[in-house]
């Protein structure tokens, strides 16, 4: 893997800080950050809202590979050169419940994370 894009919410305050906290971490993998609701990825990528992304996160590597969920973020860690070790501990079986657990909590409450947190959406919505 050459690229690694990464589907967010460009409404979302919590996904606006964490894409500008991981785009300022190392990354082995480089990722790039791709707003689902760009009309221009909605064009390019129509299959991208059978995926659910309001819902989940989505990652896609260059070789059209498709992570959703905790898969995205193991992927995600994997690609960031100090949370790789992370990412292989929460990719074994004994992790990876856990690791779904709180993708999915993050996942149904990041607006209320982003007003609980006064975080401001990229797009300037309130989160």
């Amino acid at each position: 893997m050459k690229t690694l894009f990464v589907f967010y919410d460009s409404e979302c305050g919590l996904c606006s800080a964490t894409r500008d906290r991981l785009s300022r971490m190392i990354q082995a993998v480089p990722l790039v950050f791709v707003s689902y609701q760009d009309p221009e990825v909605q064009a390019i990528f129509p299959s991208l809202a059978l995926l659910n992304p309001g819902d989940n996160i989505i990652a896609m590597s260059d070789s059209g590979d498709i992570y959703e969920g905790d898969s995205a973020w193991i992927t995600i860690l994997w690609a960031l050169r100090d949370y790789r070790r992370w990412a292989l501990r929460l990719a074994r079986p004994r992790w990876r419940p856990h690791a779904r657990r709180i993708v999915e909590t993050i996942a149904k409450n990041r607006h209320r994370f982003s007003r609980v947190l006064h975080l401001v959406a990229a797009a300037g919505g309130q989160g």
